[in-house]
């Protein structure tokens, strides 16, 4: 039987569900839903914990004592220092459009003009001299227009 505190509460531990990748993938990216860094480095201690901290500072590269303080609570450890861990653990950050961003109407980045409408892009005018009329093409030394 479990240990319990003086409300008969037994200690909940996540560590011990966290068989395979999938489940930790679905647990990291719970906690980054919280948009909360110190939910998602608590859910990082538990993943390692989980996973035995030797072995991850082993697969990482990191040493043990470098990662226990880097997973410490209040601790703000270097992005290589998390993605090094989570490429150890087997799980990979994906990048997905926000929910808001999706209900938004889509942003077109075809340039537009006022005069010429979406998608044209309006040419130069001719540059004028000083008596209005467009300037001759340039010349060569030997006098004949440049091709």
């Amino acid at each position: 039987m479990a240990k319990t505190d003086s409300l008969g509460i037994a200690p909940f531990d996540p560590a011990q569900y966290l068989a395979d990748e999938a489940s930790i993938a679905e647990f990291l990216n719970a906690s980054i839903d919280m948009d909360d860094p110190a939910v998602l480095l608590n859910a990082l201690s538990v993943v390692a914990r989980a996973r035995s901290m030797t072995q991850l500072a082993a697969a990482s590269g990191l040493g043990r004592e470098s990662l226990y303080k880097a997973l410490a609570p209040g601790a703000q450890p270097r992005y290589d220092t998390v993605m090094r861990v989570l490429h150890a653990l087997g799980v990979e950050i994906a990048l997905r459009p926000s929910a808001a961003a999706v209900r938004k109407k889509p942003v077109s980045t075809r340039r537009t003009s006022p005069k010429t409408g979406p998608g044209v892009i309006p040419r130069a005018a001719p540059a004028k001299g000083r008596g209005g009329a467009a300037r001759p093409a340039a010349a060569t030394r030997s006098g004949r227009p440049a091709r």
